[in-house]
């Protein structure tokens, strides 16, 4: 190994041509046969490989559920407790943030696909779509920035009131 290590460095350094490299290799009685099977290639760790096909579990989606509907709630009670043109540019808002959301979860699976094509710069309607997507997305980010100026705006004079 120091041998090997020495001619490599020396061939680096431009002093020696580089010789024939001859590693070790594993040979005949060297290799524990247990986790291998003939015929297959790779390494057998004693039973098949585990799916990600189990169902979701329950305690996770009720949990899920009821953040939800404590989120939803919050919503109503704020929008509740508003003045009538406050609910209303917060029910916009909300709106526009939902929207915004689900419209960024489908720009980042078509952006995805888009890209994992190998022809993807050949692909003229997929960058056509993509980029009206994020024209979308940016004037959405734009009209939700707009609602949160709109309601900052009005509620400091509610306070003085």
């Amino acid at each position: 190994m120091k041998r090997i290590i020495t001619e490599v460095l020396s061939w680096s350094l431009g002093r020696l041509p580089l010789q024939s490299y001859n590693p070790l290799t594993i040979s005949g009685g060297n290799v524990d046969m247990k986790n291998f099977k003939p015929g297959s290639s790779g390494v057998d760790f004693g039973r098949p490989p585990l799916l990600e096909t189990k169902p979701p579990v329950s305690a996770r989606i009720e949990e899920v559920s009821l953040d939800e509907k404590i989120a939803s709630l919050t919503r109503a009670l704020r929008i509740a407790c508003d003045s009538p043109k406050d609910a209303g540019i917060q029910t916009e808002l909300d709106s526009a943030e939902q929207e915004l959301k689900e419209l960024q979860r489908e720009f980042d699976l078509d952006q995805n696909a888009y890209y994992s094509k190998t022809n993807y710069a050949a692909d003229t309607a997929g960058k056509a779509k993509i980029d009206a997507e994020a024209q979308q997305v940016q004037y959405l980010q734009s009209e939700v920035e707009r609602l949160q100026g709109e309601l900052t705006a009005a509620k400091p004079n509610q306070i003085l009131n």
